[in-house]
């Protein structure tokens, strides 16, 4: 059994939203999370929103005999409740790194684990376009503590660049009852686009009962997507969840996915939540990168692909590890695609650039690429006999309109 520790330990500092004293059931998990032996090992810091200051007075109250230590700090109540720029600030200040760039924001952020009231909704649809079908989103959080080289989160949340978790799991259990009534169908909640689900679960603990919520209600599933390998204390009655592991060959994860669970980590908590808890399993190889093809991409030379054949290999080693497992329920596809800004934000990737094409709002690799990469490793797992369906995330020339990650098969 192999358990992760990289995800998290770089954090030293956990934020703690005052708001979290306002509901009796959400103070007593705050509490016991920050009872945890993990922790205690961080410097507290907590948000005293001015216009509510004895709820962090009552939180501290419960915790003057707790062997911690905290920082008591006045933020302005805005409309969402968190100001990240005065948390970084502050953080800055601690670590005696100033900050000057958005990247020093992300590595200041990434020291942190904000426990957080989530006031807007945590169940919401990602809108379809041609490119994705459309799937309803839980959100448990926001930001990662992984350093994955190409993250669209660089971007998206680089305002926002601390890792926060929802603990407030009391209006979740009254938002999941709602959406249940007003949504009798059959539907797959999508947990992990705006942040890994599971990666501070050795803290936190909250991922069981977010689980057992969605699925008490009939017709409702949950879909997991990580790249952690934080499994081992999950129980087996969960009811109807789907574990997807977001993975790459080893070679390219030891490069690209930085501070995250190894790819045989991955592949090892696979197995076990497969064959040991017997729940469904999912993979998204995305995105395929070919680091030597790519160099030759940036220098907008013709390329013959059949001449980096190699860098193909790691990734049909992969699906031969992938086809030994148990209760496999489809495997996604996808190539690197980026917004033009995001570029600012991923350096190891900015000379390709350059060589990729516009794609419905997003610069995609050239389609003679993407045709040359899914052709052969489809064929090559056709080839195995991998009896799961196989889809392909946003791209619009390759399609399966019967599978995709976050809806699954249709019937």
């Amino acid at each position: 059994m192999i358990k992760e520790t990289s995800s998290i330990s770089n954090i030293k500092y956990i934020v703690i939203d005052s708001r979290l004293g306002k509901n009796p059931y959400d103070k007593k998990v705050l509490l016991r999370i920050l009872d945890s032996s993990i922790a205690e090992s961080c410097l507290k810091v907590f948000l005293n929103y001015i216009n509510e200051p004895e709820l962090a007075d009552d939180l501290l109250d419960n915790l003057l005999d707790a062997p911690i230590s905290y920082t008591n700090v006045n933020i302005e109540n805005k409309k969402n409740g968190i100001d990240f720029e005065k948390v970084l600030k502050l953080v800055s200040e601690f670590e005696k790194h100033p900050i000057s760039s958005v990247s020093d924001k992300i590595f200041l952020g990434k020291k942190i684990l904000y426990l957080t009231h989530r006031s807007s909704k945590w169940i919401r649809w990602f809108k379809e376009s041609k490119e994705c079908p459309g799937f309803w989103l839980l959100t448990t959080g926001n930001f990662c503590p992984h350093n994955c080289k190409y993250c669209f989160l660089n971007l998206t949340l680089r305002t926002r660049s601390i890792p926060t978790i929802n603990i407030n799991l009391s209006s979740f259990r009254t938002e999941m009852k709602k959406f249940a009534s007003l949504h009798p169908e059959s539907i797959l909640l999508n947990c992990g686009e705006s942040n890994d689900p599971l990666a501070f679960e050795p803290i936190t603990k909250t991922f069981s009962f977010i689980a057992r919520t969605v699925t008490s209600y009939p017709k409702k599933s949950l879909l997991v997507v990580t790249k952690s390998c934080n499994v081992y204390e999950i129980p087996d009655d969960l009811g109807s969840v789907i574990f997807s592991w977001s993975i790459n060959p080893e070679v390219i994860q030891r490069k690209f996915e930085l501070d995250s669970a190894t790819t045989e980590q991955r592949l090892e908590a696979a197995k076990y939540v497969s064959e040991v808890l017997e729940y469904k399993i999912r993979f998204r190889i995305d995105p395929i990168i070919c680091p030597d093809l790519f160099s030759y991409l940036s220098n907008g030379s013709e390329v013959n692909y059949e001449s980096f054949s190699y860098e193909l290999e790691p990734y049909y080693k992969l699906i031969d590890k992938i086809r030994k497992l148990e209760n496999l329920n489809g495997i996604t596809l996808g190539t690197f695609r980026a917004y033009s800004s995001l570029f600012n934000f991923i350096p190891d990737f900015k000379e390709l650039k350059s060589s990729m094409e516009q794609d419905v709002g997003h610069l995609k690799l050239p389609k003679s690429f993407r045709n040359w990469v899914f052709s052969n490793i489809e064929d090559y797992i056709n080839e195995t006999t991998l009896e799961c369906p196989i889809g392909y995330c946003k791209d619009t020339i390759w399609k399966n309109e019967n599978y995709c990650n976050c809806l699954g098969e249709k019937k």
